[in-house]
């Protein structure tokens, strides 16, 4: 028998054998099996893997970012506290809903909402809307905050020459005695921290205003009161301090341990800013001594009765209503 016959045979063979044939496909199939099985747990794992890694990346800058918010919120947003905060994980980034409060007279009552997205690179939150319009029965701008209808406070800064400045506290007649009220009043000079002691009521007192500003910003308000476009310092705007219960009515070295705190120096967004307004506070005071701190202006809440007191008085030269709400 030849060669090529042999071959011809085993190959009859072997196509014949039904069993050779199963076998071949089942190891087949075991094989893709097995692959796709390999595959797919290499998968799931690294998933996990990046999940938790990613989770624990976005979970420390989330925590950073809102630590250092919450010390400049103190600074900046005057008697407004962050007093909760819901987060949703995606896979690389969180959404979150921040409540905020504010305090009348001893009283955490909620202001807003503010809905915010954090990713592994940066962060980003929503900016409350206002509505700002002229009120000719009181004479003066008037700002309405969008999602709670209520007035946002103003402040006036004694460098400018303001051609309108509003005397908020005549309102005060105006309202009930179950009515608690909040006050921007903004100084007619800056004052040493050791004799706006002696000038507030500390248990009316919830914020004070210092004497940090940048020249171009004052100089800004002054253009625009000459052209008949006035505008005034809000929320965001002006730097201070809660001065209260709550921090034991401390001195402005609580604004200046803030400015100088480790999360804020470390903070890309408000590092620079926090130095510059150290210098601008070591120009009339170099040893930064809490009691010479200067300051402009104050946010007080109250009773109609408890804020009468301020209604005549001569250091006051501006005086905005903020929120109000029901004692009971």
């Amino acid at each position: 028998m030849s060669k090529d016959n042999k071959d011809e045979e085993l190959q009859d063979f072997l196509l014949d054998d039904k069993d050779f044939q199963n076998a071949i496909k089942k190891t087949r199939r075991k094989s893709v099996i097995k692959n796709v099985s390999i595959t797919l747990i290499i998968l799931l794992v690294g998933y996990i893997l990046m999940y938790s890694v990613s989770s624990h990346i976005l979970a420390n800058n989330i925590h950073k970012t809102d630590v250092v918010e919450s010390r400049w919120l103190y600074l900046t947003e005057p008697n407004i506290q962050q007093n909760g905060v819901m987060y949703s994980y995606n896979m690389f980034s969180s959404d979150s809903v921040h409540s905020y409060s504010k305090r009348f007279d001893e009283r955490s009552v909620p202001w807003v909402t503010r809905t915010g997205n954090f990713t592994l690179r940066n962060a980003t939150k929503e900016t409350i809307q206002t509505t700002e319009f002229f009120s000719e029965e009181e004479n003066q701008q008037v700002i309405l905050n969008n999602q709670n209808g209520q007035r946002e406070l103003q402040f006036y800064h004694p460098s400018v020459n303001y051609s309108n400045l509003p005397n908020g506290l005549n309102v005060l007649d105006e309202l009930s005695s179950n009515t608690l009220a909040e006050y921007a009043i903004s100084f007619d000079k800056a004052y040493p921290f050791h004799e706006v002691q002696e000038m507030l009521n500390k248990n009316h007192t919830e914020w004070l205003w210092v004497d940090v500003e940048y020249e171009e910003n004052i100089q800004m308000m002054q253009q625009q009161e000459e052209r008949d476009f006035p505008s005034t310092f809000r929320s965001g705007q002006v730097y201070g301090y809660p001065y209260n219960s709550i921090t034991d009515w401390s001195t402005p070295d609580f604004f200046i341990n803030q400015l100088r705190h480790e999360e804020i120096q470390s903070s890309s967004y408000h590092r620079d800013v926090a130095n510059d307004l150290l210098k601008m506070l070591k120009e009339d005071n170099p040893e930064l001594i809490p009691e010479e701190v200067h300051i402009i202006g104050a946010v007080l809440t109250g009773t109609a009765d408890e804020l009468r007191e301020y209604q005549d008085k001569e250091f006051i030269r501006a005086s905005s209503l903020g929120a109000s709400i029901n004692k009971y």
